[in-house]
């Protein structure tokens, strides 16, 4: 080809005339494995990302300091970020920086998408055509080698680095042809390589060169943090003689950012065809910032939004609001079409895709619905039963679009905003769409597993404050959980009786009695409202009827040791009155102080000997301890909260088929009526002496919530001898004259007495008149048969 040449000029590079050199084969040769597309300044990368003026200044200026004082322990500079956070942007300003500034630069931008950008295979040869075009005397140096040796340029890389690089460098430099100026090699994009494992093994080839060079020679290198070259850079003697930089934790990003959008929206405003219809406030200040905010630090996305705004065949305005989202999208085109490309490369790569999407799903939760402190590997990995190391194995896969590093941040973190709107639109995302249901649906089986681990498992083994959150986290999942055959079967297994004995096994814990009874009846209440009313489970009748036969088996067990007590008995009629209590009235705080009343030391049985005694009256009664006072009750904010749960104790004591021998009956509410009218004729000295300007005092609410349930249970009291002749006495009528700051209560209470004694008159009459009649009959079918 090039026998007889003679003063050969060779297109394509800067090479000057070779003026009849004996090494036309070695350019040759070198020529063909040339990659020129990957080169800073080549044709096919025209009009290249670059960083815009006035932002990254702080990055630059850092970058270019390495260069020019580079220490001779450090010759690498690795510079990672997350995808479109604008590292080949920089790696191009650092490019023309250095060739502004006389550095020789060689460099290769790798591209996944293009032939032989998208290997290793033409990195030396490239590096080293640019060297010999930018620095005298080289040249001779590299193409004599090849000639020697034609095979060199399909060595390995790191045979070809130091030959074609290190060592002619070396050479020139100590031959004093060079000016001592650094000479800087660039490599942008390497995990655009498409073998991996041609990074991991790039980074050390190049390393070890670095060693044997005697040249100010330096690499400045950027990639995405995927896993592998993360661990490459991570080896103790790669560490030691390179250095790293974090684009992810650039504190001026968000400013930069800033700075691009105005400066671009102004520049819109003043050379677009329709600029004239542009207002000079636009675009207003909280649209820019709610781009910065959407772009996390990362210069992709605040792309996006300028080129999309900026086509010159359609209305700027119009475009910004469809970007913004207070327009609906063109049918035609997709304005996130750069971006979700970008996303589209990431997810195709991963090879679990489907457990990476329900990952992804759940760290997009929003708002109160994240897990929060739960967002870490191996939680993650309990959570979804996946198993252990698989959730660390996915995030590897995807760290260019989420991170995690615990030293960092204790919690796996998305790095763009964006990314969200791309998995949640379906018409973006396609087969990679993320349904936030099926995220909800794992983890409320998640938790639900971990609680009912929790209950079997020893204070020490399974903290009780992580039992608690389990509970309420699968609750609050649950609502928003889709149909799932897996979710039914887990809650149909799911034990609720389990949960009383964890929940009240602290019970010698004062201070912590009130509390965890009160979570307690709260997540009963909650199980049963989410199990009968959520959207996925209030049509799967089977659900709410197991766990209902379930809740009543538990409680008939429960109450089976209230039988000897006749207290005991008075005060689960009292729930069975819940529904009764007027609304304006605070059902919980009434109810309880009758109970406290039937139960307190004036009583003949008390309340610590029945606790002794097994029973269980905290669980059900919800009469709660407190330091101050022993056993007392709950304060009336904490109240409010039980209703719920006293709500379900009322409908079991009032339905004969789920209480069966505890239901509430006309008898036991006599019962019932008869030791309420009894505590309000005891002597009490206080009682003497409360004025009405003293409603509030303790005893007061007592006495005044004993009058108002003596009069329901007298409506709903059936038949009873005792309470008959009770209120045939007039020692009530006369105690009653005691509460006169009380007065509208005594008088319904006073109604209800002679209520009852005129409806057991008529029943004894009745009765006597149906027993005369029985007599007749009977006698007049005596003498029939006589």
């Amino acid at each position: 080809m090039f026998a007889k040449a003679r003063n050969v000029v060779i297109n394509g590079g800067s090479f000057a005339t070779l003026n009849g050199s004996p090494f036309l084969l070695g350019w040759q040769i070198l020529q063909e494995r040339v990659v020129f597309g990957a080169i800073h300044d080549s044709v096919e990368r025209f009009d290249p990302p670059k960083c815009h003026p006035r932002t990254r200044t702080q990055v630059l200026a850092r970058i270019m300091d390495w260069i020019k004082v580079t220490p001779s322990s450090s010759r690498l500079l690795w510079l990672y970020g997350p995808v479109g956070a604008g590292k080949s942007a920089i790696a191009q300003s650092i490019a023309e920086l250095c060739q502004a500034q006389g550095f020789a630069v060689a460099g290769f931008f790798f591209s996944r998408t293009t032939p032989k950008r998208n290997e290793a295979t033409f990195l030396i040869s490239t590096v080293a055509y640019q060297l010999a075009s930018a620095i005298q005397g080289i040249q001779g140096e590299i193409l004599r080698r090849i000639e020697c040796d034609p095979g060199l340029v399909q060595r390995s890389l790191q045979t070809q680095f130091e030959k074609l690089i290190v060592e002619p460098l070396n050479q020139i430099y100590l031959e004093s042809y060079h000016d001592g100026l650094p000479v800087v090699l660039i490599l942008d994009g390497i995990d655009e390589c498409n073998d991996p494992k041609v990074h991991s093994h790039l980074v050390t080839a190049l390393v070890s060169a670095l060693q044997h060079s005697a040249s100010p020679i330096v690499i400045f290198m950027t990639s995405r943090p995927e896993k592998h070259i993360q661990l490459r850079f991570k080896d103790v003697f790669i560490r030691s003689i390179t250095s790293e930089m974090d684009l992810q934790h650039d504190s001026a990003a968000l400013a930069d950012i800033h700075t691009f959008l105005c400066e671009k929206f102004a520049e819109i405003k003043q050379t677009h065809p329709l600029k004239k219809y542009i207002p000079a406030a636009w675009p207003p200040e909280e649209a820019i910032t709610m781009i910065v905010q959407k772009s996390s630090g990362q210069f992709v996305y605040a792309s996006t939004v300028v080129r999309y705004v900026q086509a010159i065949d359609y209305h700027p305005m119009q475009r910004l609001e469809i970007m913004l989202g207070l327009a609906p999208p063109p049918t035609s085109h997709s304005p996130f079409a750069d971006l979700d490309e970008l996303y589209f490369q990431v997810l195709t790569s991963v090879d679990d895709i489907k457990a990476s999407l329900l990952v992804l799903g759940v760290l997009l939760l929003p708002g109160n619905q994240a897990i929060g402190k739960d967002a870490q590997p191996d939680m993650l990995d309990r959570l979804l039963k996946y198993q252990p190391g698989r959730t660390q194995l996915l995030l590897n896969k995807m760290a260019s679009i989420v991170s995690y590093d615990s030293a960092k941040h204790p919690t796996i973190q998305l790095l763009h905003a964006s990314l969200s709107d791309f998995l949640l639109d379906e018409s973006r995302s396609n087969e990679f769409h993320v349904d936030l249901g099926n995220a909800h649906t794992a983890l409320a089986r998640g938790y639900l597993h971990l609680a009912s681990e929790g209950h079997t498992s020893e204070e020490d083994e399974f903290p009780y404050d992580d039992l608690v959150r389990y509970h309420c986290l699968f609750i609050q999942h649950l609502w928003q959980a889709s149909y799932s055959k897996q979710l039914i079967e887990d809650i149909l297994a799911f034990d609720l009786a389990q949960v009383y004995p964890r929940f009240n096994s602290r019970r010698n814990a004062k201070y912590r009695a009130s509390t965890d009874l009160l979570l307690l009846c709260r997540f009963v209440n909650d199980f049963f409202e989410c199990i009968t009313k959520s959207e996925v489970l209030r049509d799967v009748k089977e659900v709410s009827l197991h766990h209902q036969a379930g809740f009543d088996h538990h409680l008939r067990t429960l109450l089976k040791g209230y039988t000897a007590h006749t207290s005991l008995l008075d005060c689960l009629t009292l729930f069975s009155l819940y529904h009764d209590t007027p609304e304006d009235e605070c059902r919980s705080t009434h109810i309880l102080n009758c109970i406290n009343a039937f139960l307190d030391p004036f009583a003949p049985l008390h309340i610590h000997r029945i606790d002794q005694e097994g029973i269980d009256v905290r669980g059900l009664l919800l009469l709660l301890e407190t330091p101050a006072q022993g056993f007392g009750i709950v304060a009336q904010t904490n109240l409010k909260a039980l209703e719920g749960y006293a709500y379900l104790i009322c409908n079991f004591m009032r339905d004969l088929n789920r209480s069966i021998q505890f239901c509430a009956t006309p008898e036991k509410y006599a019962q019932a009526a008869v030791r309420c009218l009894r505590l309000l004729c005891e002597p009490r000295d206080s009682a003497h002496h409360l004025e009405p300007s003293r409603i509030e005092d303790p005893m007061a609410k007592k006495y005044n919530s004993l009058l108002s349930y003596a009069s329901i249970l007298l409506s709903k009291a059936g038949p009873l001898d005792d309470l008959a002749l009770f209120l045939s006495q007039n020692q009530i009528r006369g105690s009653l004259l005691r509460f006169r700051w009380c007065e509208g209560s005594v008088d319904v209470l006073q109604r209800e007495m002679d209520r009852y004694l005129a409806r057991k008159q008529g029943m004894s009459k009745v009765l006597y008149q149906f027993c005369i009649i029985l007599w007749t009959l009977f006698l007049r079918c005596y003498f029939a048969i006589s």
